[in-house]
């Protein structure tokens, strides 16, 4: 969704908001987390139950999707302070998630090198 042409002031509030806001991110960050918790009420298996799709299926297909909005929002910001704060905050919010024990992702990421909480 882009916003209404009095709104659009910056490349910021120009680019479409659902992309920014993207809660699926977070969906497969925690989904190693939540599958070994013997959780299937995240936002991934009532997808794979909705769509009919295996799991594994369903949670790549997700990656994709995230994965697209990743390369439109980066293209949108072309280069320059735009995009150079938007990879900061993807790395920072790639960085909590893997640093974070809530997670569990230092089970499957090596973060010998990370800053520990």
């Amino acid at each position: 969704m882009l916003l209404p042409e009095p709104y659009q002031v910056s490349p910021l509030t120009q680019a479409r908001i659902s992309d920014l806001t993207c809660p699926a991110r977070s969906d497969i960050l925690s989904f190693y987390k939540e599958t070994l918790d013997g959780e299937s009420d995240s936002y991934i298996h009532a997808r794979a139950r909705l769509t009919g799709k295996a799991v594994a299926d369903t949670l790549y297909e997700v990656m994709g999707e995230v994965i697209a909005t990743t390369e439109r929002i980066r293209a949108h910001f072309g280069e320059g302070r735009m995009r150079d704060a938007w990879d900061r905050y993807e790395a920072g919010y790639i960085w909590f998630h893997t640093g974070n024990p809530r997670y569990r992702l230092h089970e499957l990421v090596d973060t010998e090198y990370m800053p520990e909480y």
